[in-house]
């Protein structure tokens, strides 16, 4: 199993999806160049692929330690989000923050800067998550029945950092399964 640019690609096209752009429009453009950009980014930013230009793609093991550094910056800096981290090898980070950005605007199709139930599961129904699983999850992670940017944010830093499996960040992508023991 692995990520490649294909991947990006088809989230490319839930996007298009969701925001109801179609191919060609402004909207689909922009997400093209931002998707490309995290891909890019990613590849020269991996400290896996320094030695290896030509790769295409990131193995599931090397994808699964490329996050895995990430939080450990993460906790390394005692912040968020972080930027780069130089534990093993110098890794850019700094295409994290547009891509979360990327994550927020794709779920607030309203353009008002918070996220709500409706956005979140209309969102979340593109990628088969349930209308049900969806606005639980929504009820466990928002205030007063919304999500603000910087409330994402720390959702998201939270689904990625956490040991606990009650947290709320870990519902922002649909519920969290651990495998069966």
């Amino acid at each position: 199993m692995t990520v490649s640019r294909q991947d990006f690609f088809e989230l490319l096209k839930k996007t298009a999806r969701i925001r109801q752009w179609k191919t060609g429009s402004p909207g689909y453009k922009k997400a093209a160049e931002r998707l490309a950009g995290f891909w890019s980014a990613l590849m020269t930013g991996n400290k896996r692929y320094r030695n290896n230009a030509l790769q295409a793609h990131i193995k599931l093991d090397e994808w699964l330690q490329y996050w895995s550094d990430f939080v450990m910056a993460a906790y390394d800096e005692g912040d968020f989000p972080v930027k780069s981290c130089h534990r093993i090898a110098p890794v850019s980070y700094a295409w994290h923050t547009n891509f979360l950005e990327f994550l927020f605007e794709l779920m607030d199709v309203s353009g008002d800067g918070v996220i709500d139930k409706s956005e979140f599961t209309n969102c979340f129904a593109e990628f088969s998550l349930s209308p049900e699983e969806c606005g639980k999850a929504f009820d466990e992670m928002s205030k007063d029945g919304e999500i603000k940017k910087d409330e994402f944010a720390k959702l998201w830093y939270q689904y990625l950092t956490s040991t606990e499996e009650s947290d709320p960040g870990n519902s922002l992508l649909g519920k969290l399964y651990t495998p069966a023991e």
